[in-house]
């Protein structure tokens, strides 16, 4: 993907960051916050933030709409033919469990996150769906951008913009009661979730819930022991809400249904309006991607979004011994090929997150790619060729520089792209979780 307005921005923003010697001291310092921390270390380890053309983010606006109109499309058709549902492993189970409390013909709208990675262009590799997290940490960061002592000269020459993420979320959960329709002149929005389970999920109900107030709304957090259903209202924390933002990824819920039977009342009677529904956290399930690239499967695509998986969606498929077509077209026993290209795949459980049971052909011996073929015979996984990614330079808070993968994640709100979270690291894998770096995503005019 070349942006030249991109570049241009970068060498600039060196060149004042150069110019201000306090601005390294600035960024240390900012972030000894909390709130800029995770898992004990800073969010940003760089001294630059991410740039893109407004051209180019334009671009890629129109691209993510196709993909996620997409996803959404092979959903919709697995979920409808139940003898598919085995392509989904044990998604199917999750589905008679979990969407089935949903009214079928409601949707409550959704905000979910792709990853992607730049290398001879754009290309998507699975989406987060279930609870797409670091929108209040990027617009914290974003904040101390701003305020660094390059910013205003830079905004003079460049125009730049960050597009907060937070508002943008609180705008798909006020759009989404509003398609709903069932509640009153304003939403009760209640935030459930347990509390100090997870520190990126603690995060993201604070972050959601400063963001919400902030806009006006009435909003609170409850956990699934303060929820109860009484006379058909849901009541959470010993207020009657009927719009709720889901903090619990589907594994937790699925071992608290006792404790959750309040809020599973509350589905089966449409009685709240709940982001992300369980149906949007399937558009998580990696074998969606694999799905799209999928000759055999008529998904009834547009031709404005078979373009867009052709052009933004690696070559992936389910792990099974068949044959099937690979990455040129050519028929191929799937086994024994991904056995002989360990250098250009990469192996994935369908519903992990956070890069856990990640395997890379080209950081694994012969012996460990085998055994994690093997163990990818369950159903449960999918193959994906890899995506060349090209390193970029970025100079470092803690002096010096360093070649760093740069993915470049669209924050999609109702299937639209808000903006892009950016994260830098030297391995392979660019989860923040796992050591990688968050930066803000800074739009500059082309």
């Amino acid at each position: 993907m070349s942006d030249a307005t991109a570049w241009a921005a970068a060498r600039r923003w060196d060149e004042l960051v150069g110019a201000h010697p306090g601005t390294i001291e600035y960024l240390a310092e900012a972030q000894h916050s909390p709130s800029l921390q995770i898992r004990g270390h800073p969010l940003c380890s760089v001294a630059r933030p991410a740039f893109i053309s407004r051209h180019e983010f334009d671009v890629q606006r129109r691209v993510v709409r196709d993909v996620v109109a997409a996803l959404r499309r092979a959903r919709d058709v697995v979920v409808a033919e139940r003898s598919r549902l085995a392509l989904l492993g044990r998604f199917g189970e999750w589905i008679d469990q979990l969407t089935g409390l949903e009214v079928a013909d409601v949707d409550h709208g959704e905000a979910i996150r792709l990853d992607g990675f730049i290398g001879t262009g754009l290309q998507f590799v699975e989406a987060n769906a279930d609870l797409p997290g670091g929108a209040g940490h990027a617009d914290s960061l974003a904040e101390v951008f701003k305020e660094s002592p390059p910013w205003a000269t830079f905004a003079d020459e460049f125009r730049p913009e960050i597009v907060p993420m937070l508002p943008l979320m609180v705008d798909t959960l006020v759009s989404s009661w509003r398609r709903w329709g069932r509640g009153g002149a304003a939403p009760a929005l209640a935030v459930i979730g347990w509390r100090a389970r997870d520190e990126i999920t603690d995060a993201n109900v604070h972050s959601i819930l400063g963001a919400a107030r902030a806009a006006g709304l009435d909003a609170w957090s409850a956990e699934p022991a303060e929820l109860e259903w009484q006379r058909d209202r849901l009541v959470a924390a010993g207020r009657p809400c009927d719009l709720v933002f889901r903090a619990m990824l589907t594994p937790w819920v699925l071992g608290a249904l006792d404790e959750l039977q309040p809020l599973i009342a509350a589905l089966r009677h449409d009685a709240v309006c709940m982001v992300n529904s369980f149906r949007a956290e399937l558009m998580g399930n990696k074998a969606l991607f694999a799905l799209l690239t999928d000759p055999h499967l008529e998904l009834g695509l547009t031709q404005s979004q078979r373009r867009a998986v052709n052009g933004h969606v690696p070559w992936g498929r389910i792990m099974r011994d068949a044959r099937t077509t690979g990455p040129k077209h050519e028929s191929i026993d799937l086994l024994g090929w991904v056995e002989d290209h360990s250098e250009q795949l990469v192996i994935k459980p369908m519903h992990d997150a956070a890069g856990q049971g990640v395997v890379l052909g080209w950081e694994v011996d012969d012996v460990g790619w085998r055994k994690a073929i093997d163990g990818a015979l369950d159903g449960e996984h999918v193959v994906q060729q890899r995506i060349e990614t090209v390193a970029t330079t970025f100079p470092l808070i803690d002096g010096g520089e360093a070649e760093l993968i740069h993915d470049i994640d669209p924050f999609v709100f109702d299937g639209e792209l808000g903006t892009f979270f950016s994260r830098l690291s030297s391995a392979g894998l660019t989860n923040v979780s796992s050591g990688g770096s968050l930066v803000p995503t800074v739009i500059v005019a082309s």
